[in-house]
């Protein structure tokens, strides 16, 4: 019953902790608000878990939201225009703490800052 109480607490602390980052990406401050500590972090971040994907709303046709994450950001199926196939995943614009404009003038996500995946969805009548 101890082990439990701890893994709740300590999950607790991680959603809190989580939380607080959303929170401070959300807000929009200069360089020169950070802390040293902060941007050696973000500096640090791992190269591998850097995912851009197109995530603009403007490529995409066939959209419906499926559902919401932990976190309650809105989950959608949809397929890129003049491409084949679905996806699942976020659109670009509800997340702007995780998105970032590409040298295409597209919005794009980096799905290593928010807690859904990017997938492909094979067979899309399961929806």
């Amino acid at each position: 019953m101890e082990r439990k109480d701890e893994s709740i607490k300590t999950n607790k602390k991680v959603e809190q902790a989580e939380e607080k980052i959303i929170e401070m990406k959300q807000k929009k401050y200069n360089l020169k608000t950070k802390s040293f500590e902060t941007v050696i972090k973000d500096l640090a971040r791992p190269v591998s878990n850097f995912k851009l994907k197109r995530s603009d709303i403007k490529l995409k046709e066939d959209i419906q939201l499926i559902g919401k994450s932990p976190s309650n950001i809105n989950i959608y199926s949809f397929k890129y225009k003049e491409e084949q196939g679905y996806y699942e995943g976020v659109m670009a614009h509800e997340v702007p703490w995780a998105s970032e404009i590409g040298k295409d003038g597209f919005l794009r996500v980096d799905y290593s800052k928010i807690d859904v995946n990017f997938k492909t969805i094979e067979d899309y009548n399961v929806y």
